[in-house]
């Protein structure tokens, strides 16, 4: 979408532009614009990383809650049977 924005707004310019100015900066655009996705796309990345870690602390946390409702229970009915 700001490739578009950017490349009409620069092709508007063109009339006063010299052929190898122009290219120059369409090359620039796309320069920077490819750069701009790969900083989101690290960005994303460790996002991504952060929820997976969460998501395992939380397995982990669910797994020994459940333990110890288990050993509470096995605990109750010995009581109860003796």
């Amino acid at each position: 979408m700001k490739k578009k924005i950017a490349k009409s707004k620069l092709k508007d310019k063109s009339k006063y532009l010299d052929e190898d100015v122009l290219k120059a900066l369409e090359h620039d655009i796309d320069t920077r614009l490819e750069d701009e996705i790969k900083l989101q796309e690290g960005c994303l990345k460790k996002k991504i990383d952060q929820l997976q870690k969460l998501s395992i602390d939380l397995d982990t946390v669910k797994n020994m809650l459940l333990t110890r409702y288990n050993a509470r229970m096995v605990k109750n009915n010995f009581l109860q049977a003796g």
